[in-house]
């Protein structure tokens, strides 16, 4: 008797523990840990034909005080941070760290151009052996974007969750916030990015993520470019001291209405195959809004012979630099007979 007492107890005990490891197994993937979302920027609901509504903040389900959650998109790279829930999948991680299946390597993104790229990850898909990889864009028609302060189009899930809309007749993902600055560049549509020469292209852009207005700090690689209007000419042969014809030097700035730089560019003769001249200048400075020029000239030494000689002239201010060479050619012809 004491024994099959025993025995029931063994049972019981069996039962129990076999009831609490059910539903472990039921919750086998946990919650993450994720904040209440009345400020993420996302919301709404998402529909799939195989696993019915997904919701995209808890706000959606008036949950926020017991099960809070959401998904946000970064304002300055686009990025998709948080989670989003469904009754009959569980979680959906809008920003996986690793293991995409192909490219694109990252998890959901806002571009610039509106596009959504990417992928969403089921938190509980490998219970039924799916691998749980929600892609965002791909080559069929429709595909995730931003329109307005709503998110549309189709992401796929496989054959498990199918097409997922984002913006189904009876429901809709909304998006308050604005559109991602393309990358370098600031809300005022100065293109920090292009690759001219004369572009700033060190410019980081805005001084904060929502900033207006272009950074103060003059720190570009190349701000302004030097030029001149001719070359030089002189009497090389003449056998006097000569002194050439005049060419006007100006500088440019690279972006028109760039504020990142307005100092005085100091301007100098870097280097000069030509020995023992000397140089005029009407001012070695130019002065912000450097719409002013200076006239440049050469003082040509007895004995120089003819020939093209090159001067640099360079511009100097704010960190940045830029030159441009000057010739020098004799003004002389000579005029060579030849017997027929």
């Amino acid at each position: 008797m004491q024994i099959l007492n025993k025995n029931k107890t063994l049972l019981s005990l069996i039962a129990f523990l076999a009831i609490i490891f059910s539903i472990g197994m039921a919750f086998d993937y946990k919650a993450p840990e994720i904040e209440a979302s009345a400020t993420d920027n996302v919301s709404g609901w998402a529909w799939s034909e195989n696993i019915g509504w997904i919701s995209f903040n808890c706000t959606d389900t008036s949950s926020c005080g017991s099960s809070s959650y959401g998904v946000n998109i970064n304002q300055t790279s686009g990025d998709f941070s948080g989670y989003g829930w469904s009754e009959n999948i569980g979680w959906i991680d809008f920003a996986p760290s690793s293991g995409y299946p192909e490219a694109p390597n990252h998890g959901v993104k806002l571009e610039s151009d509106n596009t959504v790229t990417g992928w969403a990850k089921v938190l509980s898909a490998d219970l039924n052996g799916w691998d749980g990889w929600i892609k965002m864009s791909g080559s069929w028609a429709n595909e995730v974007s931003r329109s307005s302060s709503s998110l549309i189009g189709y992401a796929w899930g496989s054959d498990v969750v199918g097409w997922v809309q984002f913006n189904p007749a009876f429901g809709g993902v909304s998006y308050s916030g604005g559109a991602i600055p393309p990358p370098g560049e600031c809300n005022d549509g100065i293109d920090n990015t292009d690759t001219d020469i004369l572009i700033d292209m060190a410019d980081p852009g805005c001084l904060s993520p929502l900033d207006t207005s272009e950074d103060q700090t003059p720190n570009f690689i190349l701000g302004f470019a030097v030029g001149s209007s001719d070359n030089l000419t002189a009497d090389l042969l003449s056998g006097q001291p000569v002194t050439s014809t005049e060419t006007s030097i100006k500088v440019t700035m690279a972006d028109t209405g760039d504020p990142a730089f307005s100092g005085p560019v100091q301007l100098s003769v870097l280097s000069s195959d030509l020995p023992g001249a000397t140089y005029n200048w009407s001012s070695t400075t130019i002065n912000s809004p450097y719409s002013d020029t200076v006239t440049f000239s050469v003082n040509v030494p007895t004995g120089t012979p003819d020939g093209t000689y090159t001067i640099t002239i360079k511009g100097e201010g704010g960190g940045s630099s830029d030159t441009v060479p000057i010739y020098l050619n004799s003004s002389t012809k000579n005029i060579k007979f030849e017997e027929l």
